[in-house]
């Protein structure tokens, strides 16, 4: 599992540890992105900075190996989707190419779920980052290794994403725009 952060705008430097994070600048902000080979047209899209999220403990360890933010986030299997993410016609067609049991009313999202005090510290994080940004925004994908269509969200405050994470309706796999 990713955590990326994208910086919208980025007009102040950010430093690499922050709240116990280490933060792992894949892109600056005038450089052309590729990330995951364009399969997030938003996220490459935008001009700003991209960072990869480990934990501090991790990155001391060395581990900063894809798939090891289990440390800080986690997801729950949801066996229903939100109304608020709506499907299209790419969604059928690769729920049908890569799931076997594909049934209509299942997807594929799962929710995220932070462990132990990280909650807390990763709203000091994204607080921080959208500080950072000349228009007071950044976008936040928790990505799962499946690649579903593109979904985007937001804006949504910094409250209401938190609060979303509490009733379970933030996903893997979905990109939330987060603005002060």
């Amino acid at each position: 599992m990713d955590i990326i952060i994208v910086c919208m705008n980025q007009n102040k430097k950010i430093p690499s540890v922050i709240e116990g994070y280490y933060l792992d600048k894949i892109f600056g902000k005038s450089q052309k992105k590729t990330y995951e080979s364009d399969i997030y047209i938003m996220c490459n899209s935008i001009n700003g900075s991209l960072y990869e999220v480990f934990s501090y403990e991790q990155y001391q360890e060395d581990g900063l190996i894809a798939g090891t933010r289990y440390d800080i986030i986690n997801t729950l299997e949801q066996k229903t989707r939100d109304n608020y993410i709506i499907l299209d016609e790419y969604d059928h067609i690769f729920l049908k190419n890569y799931i076997e049991d594909y049934n209509s009313d299942e997807y594929l999202y799962d929710s995220i779920y932070f462990q132990g005090n990280h909650e807390l510290k990763f709203k000091k994080l994204i607080e921080h980052i959208i500080n950072c940004s000349e228009t007071s925004s950044c976008l936040v994908l928790i990505r799962e290794a499946l690649e579903s269509p593109e979904k985007i969200v937001g804006p949504i405050s910094i409250d209401k994403f938190f609060e979303m994470v509490k009733k379970n309706r933030i996903y893997t796999n979905v990109e939330y725009i987060i603005k002060k």
